[in-house]
């Protein structure tokens, strides 16, 4: 994150340029004249102290940036279910605080030095590591990536995995897959997608639910569910029969045939 206060800056240096010309127009003369009562400033160059006045400038500058860039790992535990490897954490979450935090939080100008993030986290808290390893947008355009750890002498791996399906007029709805020590285990599901289509008053949705994904029917104010069906196969809910046609999710009912829903597709899938 990056804050631009042009105004401020413009007069700092300004300042600078204004202290740098003094000290170079002023070469060895004394920074008072012989007239002064303090004694001490009539035998003080005025390039030592146009370098004082440059020393105090650059620190006034550089100390706040100091203290706003000085950053920790924050201790809340992260959300969801995490895969632990030795001393990290990994994690997928999405519109978190990122963790590795200020130690000075700033506000200004309605600017923070807290902002949040999506994504694959990796957290140890005694490495004093806290990191964003895979971001959402980057996941869900490959569909799958692979998150190193490790530490002196030793190297070990999770593997991430997508798979989701895109309601036609609507959300997308997926689910994350940590993979581990010859253990998988869903880590994140997102909130349902509803189709806009509607069949005879009925209203189609796509949930990430066990098994992977359930496709509900809403109708009359009441809604039922099923299992996806797999390739080949048929599954009926109040009414409507679904199918699928590559990728497609076809929802029929007496002649009428439509697409409801779409499976996401990643570069390198099958």
């Amino acid at each position: 994150m990056f804050v631009l206060y042009r105004a401020l800056g413009l007069a700092l240096v300004t300042i600078l340029g204004l202290i740098v010309a003094w000290s170079v127009a002023g070469s060895g003369r004394p920074l008072v004249g012989s007239g002064s009562a303090d004694k001490s400033l009539q035998s003080l160059p005025r390039w030592q102290a146009a370098s004082a006045a440059l020393l105090i400038v650059f620190a006034a500058l550089s100390g706040p940036g100091v203290a706003v860039n000085l950053a920790t790992t924050g201790d809340d535990p992260l959300s969801g279910d995490t895969v632990t490897v030795r001393d990290y954490e990994v994690a997928y979450a999405e519109n978190i605080e990122n963790g590795m935090v200020s130690v000075v939080d700033v506000e200004a100008f309605s600017e923070t030095t807290r902002v949040n993030t999506s994504g694959v986290i990796v957290r140890s808290e005694k490495r004093h590591t806290w990191l964003r390893a895979v971001p959402k947008s980057r996941l869900a355009f490959s569909g799958r990536a692979v998150v190193r750890v490790g530490g002196l002498g030793w190297q070990d791996r999770v593997l991430v995995g997508r798979e989701g399906w895109n309601a036609v007029g609507g959300d997308r709805t997926y689910q994350i897959t940590f993979s581990h020590d010859n253990t998988t285990k869903v880590v994140y599901r997102a909130p349902s997608a509803n189709s806009s289509a509607t069949i005879d008053g009925r209203n189609v949705s796509i949930h990430a639910a066990p098994p992977k994904f359930r496709v509900a029917v809403t109708y009359d104010n009441r809604t039922r569910s099923a299992p996806m069906p797999s390739e080949n196969a048929t599954t009926s809910v109040w009414g409507l029969q679904f199918s699928r046609d590559g990728r497609d999710l076809i929802a029929t009912r007496n002649e009428t045939r439509v697409v409801v829903a779409r499976e996401e597709r990643y570069p390198g899938a099958n």
